[in-house]
C-alpha cells in the first residue's frame, strides 16, 4: 500500500491506495507520494506526519520524491493519521503551509513477539546534512563520468580510454592527415586563402571566366 498526497497551494488531500486498505499500528515502510502544485517550485519542502502518539518531519528531495512514513507515527493505534507539507524559502521562512490532510485512523494491528526495536527516525538537521552529502556525491560522480567521456583515464567505464571525445578527435585528426584535407577561408580584407596538408595536391585553372580547383590524391 501507499499514500498519495496532493497539494494545490494550501489545500491538500490524502488517500490510501489501494482504496480501503487500513493503516495498521506497527506498520513500517509505508511510502507517501507527493503531487504538489507550482506554488512549491524552488522551495524547500518538508512533509509532516502526525498521529495522536507522535509527529515527525521529513525533508523531501528537490523533485518532491516519495518519503517513508516515520515508524513512530504508526507505532500505536490512533483516532487520526494526518499528513501536511510546509514550503520554506532559502532563509528558512515558511511560505506555504498546507492544511492537514487526514489519511484515516491507525487501527490496531497484530503484534509479534521478538521484534527488535527500530532506531529513531532521523531529525531534520541530520536529514539536511545527508541530503547535502548525497547531492555532493552525485555532483562528484557526474564530474567523473564527464571526464570519462571527455578524455578517459578514470577507470569508471569499460574501454573508456578508446571511447571518449579526446580519442575520437585524435583518431579523426590522424585519418584526416593520412587522407589529406584542404579548407578555404576569406579574411577580413576579402582575400581568399586555403590551408592544406602536405600530402594534398591542388591546382587552379580558368575556364569560361570561372575559377576551378582540382584536388588530386596524395602527393606521395
Amino acid at each position: 500500500m501507499k499514500i498519495i498526497f496532493r497539494a494545490n497551494g494550501r489545500c491538500a488531500s490524502a488517500a490510501v491506495e489501494p482504496s480501503g486498505q487500513p493503516v495498521t499500528a506497527g506498520s513500517r515502510g509505508i511510502v507517501t507520494e507527493f503531487e504538489l502544485s507550482e506554488d512549491y517550485a524552488g522551495l524547500v519542502v518538508y512533509a509532516v506526519f502526525r498521529s495522536q502518539t507522535a509527529t515527525r518531519d521529513v525533508l523531501l528531495s528537490e523533485d518532491f520524491g516519495p518519503a517513508v512514513v516515520p515508524w513512530e507515527v504508526l507505532a500505536r493505534p490512533s483516532l487520526t493519521f494526518d499528513v501536511g507539507v510546509v514550503g520554506k524559502n532559502g532563509d528558512g521562512d515558511i511560505v506555504i503551509p498546507t492544511i492537514w490532510a487526514t489519511v484515516g485512523r491507525v487501527v490496531p494491528g497484530a503484534e509479534a513477539s521478538g521484534i527488535e526495536p527500530a532506531d529513531p527516525s532521523a531529525d531534520i538537521g541530520t536529514q539536511i546534512v545527508e541530503q547535502a552529502r548525497e547531492s555532493a556525491q552525485q555532483a562528484e560522480d557526474a564530474a567523473i563520468l564527464s571526464e570519462s567521456w571527455a578524455a578517459g583515464g578514470t577507470g569508471t567505464r569499460l574501454g573508456e580510454d578508446e571511447d571518449n571525445a579526446k580519442y575520437y578527435a585524435k583518431l579523426a585528426e590522424q585519418q584526416a592527415s593520412e587522407g589529406g584535407w584542404i579548407r578555404f577561408y576569406i579574411d577580413e580584407q576579402g582575400y581568399l586563402h586555403y590551408v592544406k596538408t602536405p600530402n594534398t595536391e591542388i591546382s587552379f585553372y580558368l575556364r569560361g571566366g570561372y575559377l576551378y580547383a582540382s584536388i588530386g590524391g596524395n602527393a606521395g
